[in-house]
């Protein structure tokens, strides 16, 4: 009988991948019927609840997945945070990485992104709140991404980025 091989953990970065890939996989519906608004869209929609008030981490999803280094991410922090990983602003963000090797978590940390490999397309200051719930809606074109994050009835936040790298 062979030896048993070690079990490799995923790394920060590859966790989040799998668990925001599943969920919005679930939540997909494809445009391509006859009479759709934007067709060859993917919209998504789903749901965040800060069920707390002790920590002020990234909430988020990933979308656009073409394998480990190559994916979009939309993250959400509550509170500006410098870290040995670095930087970390409050507000909402929408990066694009395109990275050859395999991803640093201070990459994903920092709001500014690395260069080429993590970007940041986008950024606002607005902060989440403890106890809370939000709905988000996403819209993917092959050229433009458009989110929008609502508190109930009222949207914090709607925003547009063109961009084609996926």
């Amino acid at each position: 009988m062979p030896p048993e091989q070690p079990v490799s953990r995923p790394s920060v970065a590859e966790h989040l991948l799998l668990e925001f890939t599943a969920l919005l996989r679930l939540q997909r519906q494809r445009g391509r019927g006859a009479g759709q608004q934007t067709p060859n869209a993917d919209r998504f929609a789903g749901d965040f609840r800060t069920n707390t008030s002790s920590d002020d981490d990234f909430i988020g999803f990933i979308f656009g997945f073409q394998y480990r280094q190559h994916f979009y991410v939309f993250d959400w922090k509550q509170n500006d945070q410098n870290d040995p990983l670095g930087f970390a602003e409050r507000g909402m963000s929408l990066k694009v990485v395109n990275a050859d090797t395999p991803l640093a978590e201070s990459e994903l940390w920092r709001t500014a992104g690395n260069g080429t490999r993590v970007q940041n397309l986008y950024h606002n200051t607005i902060s989440y709140a403890d106890f809370t719930d939000y709905h988000f809606e996403l819209l993917f074109t092959p050229d433009t991404i458009t989110i929008t994050v609502s508190q109930g009835a009222t949207v914090l936040d709607t925003f547009t980025v063109n961009d084609s790298t996926y």
